[in-house]
Formats: structure tokens, sequence, C-alpha cells
């Protein structure tokens, strides 16, 4: 018993401490067509997912009523954790690290309009130079459901979604820059969800533990034959 209750332990402990009181993370991927700016300006395909892990007690809030609709924006109070993987052109990028992170909403309140959810991620680096990362995604409106910037989503955009993509820089950071065009065919997909608490990643460890133990204690079973080994 004394052996499985360390093993049990160690697991717990070589878990990833999460260090944000309150972590969501918010995750969006973009695919379609995209212009390189200062490169050849000729289209290519481009795929991109953004992840990045929001501290819901450490952001800031507020509206900004518009021409038809109201932007309602969120931004990181602290840098946050990102993950944001590219393919375009046939060139494979992932970077990972601290950035800033932004989320606007624009819900328009005339008929017509799209609606539209952004997820952005600033990346600075020494000297000044900065890197920029958005994914858009739009549909009718009231399809990206109700509550705020933070709230629970899961929406894959295989229909009645467009999204688009959008890399710029200053300061001689990140490299190429990318444009957006929104004119071609584009999905989008958009996951809000809240990291689960380390409390219970204990009690599910707690319970697999005590099954152990059972298991353990009966001998275990496999296809019917009993093993005491």
């Amino acid at each position: 018993m004394l052996a499985h209750t360390k093993r049990a332990c160690l697991l717990l402990l070589s878990m990833p401490a999460l260090a944000l009181a309150n972590p969501i993370v918010v995750t969006t991927h973009s695919t379609g067509m995209t212009s390189m700016v200062n490169a050849d300006l000729k289209e290519v395909p481009y795929d991109i997912t953004i992840t990045s892990t929001f501290d819901s007690t450490k952001v800031r809030e507020f509206e900004v009523p518009g021409a038809g609709a109201i932007d309602y924006r969120l931004m990181s109070t602290e840098q946050i954790p990102y993950v944001v993987e590219l393919t375009i052109g046939g060139e494979k990028f992932r970077y990972e690290g601290m950035g800033s992170g932004s989320l606007f909403h624009v819900v328009p309140d005339t008929a017509g309009m799209l609606e539209s959810y952004e997820h952005e991620l600033r990346i600075d680096y020494p000297g000044g130079a900065y890197a920029r990362y958005s994914v858009t995604g739009r549909g009718a409106a009231g399809s990206f459901g109700a509550g705020g910037l933070l709230a629970t989503r899961n929406i894959e955009g295989s229909a009645g979604f467009t999204s688009s993509f959008d890399k710029s820089t200053g300061g001689g950071g990140g490299g190429i820059n990318y444009t957006f065009g929104d004119g071609g065919p584009s999905t989008f997909s958009l996951q809000v969800s809240p990291v689960p608490e380390p409390a219970s990643y204990a009690l599910l460890i707690g319970g697999m533990l005590v099954l152990g133990l059972r298991r353990k204690a009966l001998g275990t079973h496999t296809f019917g034959v009993r093993s005491d080994n």
C-alpha cells in the first residue's frame, strides 16, 4: 500500500502547477488564403491555431459603442501563456512563451450586420520589436452565443462562418508580415473553456489510487482470468 501511495504522490507532484488563479483557455483556428505583404504578394494557403490562457481575475474589460454595433473588448493586464501554430505557403512555424492577449466581440444592433469574435496575441521582443497575430471569425448575429468574452464556447465553423488571419510586426521582430483576404473560402473554430482546478486532479488521482488498491486486493482480472501475480 505504501508503494501505491508513494507513486500517487509522485504523480501529483509531477503535474504542472497552474500559476493562474482562474485560468481560461481560448483557442481559435482558421484556414484560408492570405497574401504575403513584404514578399511577392501572391496568395498562399494558411492554417493557424492560437491558444492563450487568460486569468479571468487579471483582465480589463470595456465596451466601445459604434455605428450599428457594440464592440466588447477584453485585455490581459499581465503576460499570459500562449502557443501559435502556423502553416503558411508550405512552411510550418511554432511559437510559445508569454505574451499579451486580447479578445474582441462585435455584436451588431442593426439588421444585416455580421457578428465577429477576434483573438489577438502580441509578442514583445528585446529592443522594442514585436509580432502580433490575430484570428477573426464572422457569422450571423447571435451565432457566437450569449455571455462575456470568457464565457464557455465551442464553435466549429464548418457552416455559416468565415474567418481571417493577420500578422503584423514592428521594430524588426517576427519576420514576414501577412495580410488576409475575405474573398476566398475559409474556416473558423473557437473553444473557450476553464482549466480544471488542481483539486479536481487530486480527486481524480485519489479515485484511481483507491481503485488500484481494490484491484490489487481482489487480484487483477483480465478477460475473466484471475492473476494474483
